[in-house]
């Protein structure tokens, strides 16, 4: 039991945790666990810390600690489900989410609880069930973004692609999906003979999935400038040479001053994952072609030096993400 000064300093602690000084958060609360090594509170707000610092496994633990401290607290239940769901320890993510859905006592904890089974779902390709969750969120919670954006993942899943495109662009200037902020604040509509801008979102391997739609884009539009990660500039340049393109979207400034003069004024822009809304809304709009051009001199040097192992060489390798979102 922490006494009234403990609870001063715990509450010291939970607001350094909150405006991100994590270091000195652990150092009060890390006294206290040496008195206290069972307190619920400690526990969670160990968790978090450990969670923030990027140390899945240990919040894990924590937040695990917590629960056997007190089982009836829903709250405790919604963290360990979410740092097993991030070590994909799916099926005890499940039970401990269930186990805070039947607990909860705050409304943040239910519309936390019920977004969190909905993306668990969808992480696991079950996507009925992912609809569910999320469409229960929402009865509840009308104005869940969240909940929101996982409906629409859930229905492209589906292959609903009507609905699933309207509802993934609510969370489009969330924390999940930032959108860069340009001098013309105008987001696209899909509004034909405009000078648009498309810039890239999520990973480079997400970019360059989404990419192969910017040869629709610019059938439809009047000019397309995509600005992407500097890492896919040359090879967007290559392969969409009617577009122009700048490796700038994760620039500190997005005032377009890195632009040429002629390129800083435009209609509008969207993150390139949105342009599905509008191109790919049947399973005939997806063609399946190439999209992608090669260095040349790239392709010359790899291909002679294969001939000369005298038969065909096939090589695989693919790795991306980081562990908590399915590398």
């Amino acid at each position: 039991m922490l006494s009234d000064a403990e609870r001063r300093k715990l509450k010291v602690a939970h607001d350094l945790w909150e405006r991100d000084k994590i270091d000195d958060a652990w150092n009060i609360v890390q006294a206290m666990l040496a008195e206290h090594p069972y307190e619920r509170d400690l526990c969670a707000l160990a968790g978090h810390i450990y969670e923030k610092a990027g140390n899945t496994a240990v919040s894990y633990h924590m937040f695990k600690l917590a629960t056997e401290a007190d089982p009836r607290e829903g709250s405790g239940w919604l963290n360990f489900g979410r740092a097993a769901e991030d070590l994909w320890r799916t099926d005890e993510a499940r039970r401990a989410y269930e186990k805070a859905l039947k607990l909860a006592t705050r409304d943040d904890t239910r519309r936390c609880t019920l977004g969190n089974l909905a993306a668990l779902c969808i992480d696991n390709a079950l996507y009925p069930e992912a609809e569910k969750w999320a469409k229960r969120a929402l009865e509840e919670f009308p104005e869940f973004i969240g909940a929101r954006a996982n409906l629409g993942f859930a229905q492209l899943g589906q292959r609903n692609w009507a609905e699933g495109w309207t509802n993934y662009r609510a969370n489009i200037g969330t924390l999940a999906r930032p959108k860069i902020t340009y001098p013309n604040p105008t987001m696209w509509d899909g509004t034909p003979e405009q000078t648009v801008v498309l810039h890239g979102e999520q990973g480079i391997g997400d970019e360059i999935s989404f990419a192969s739609m910017i040869p629709d884009a610019i059938r439809h539009c009047k000019r397309v400038i995509v600005d992407c990660d500097k890492r896919l500039a040359h090879l967007f340049r290559r392969s969409f040479p009617e577009a122009t393109v700048y490796g700038t979207r994760n620039a500190k400034t997005h005032d377009c001053s890195l632009w040429a003069e002629q390129d800083r004024t435009f209609d509008a822009s969207l993150p390139i994952g949105q342009v599905g809304e509008y191109f790919r809304t049947t399973p005939e709009s997806f063609p399946g072609t190439p999209y992608l051009v090669a260095d040349p001199e790239r392709t010359l040097m790899w291909k002679a030096l294969w001939e000369t192992k005298g038969k065909p060489v096939i090589g695989i390798a693919w790795n991306g993400g980081i562990a908590r979102t399915g590398k």
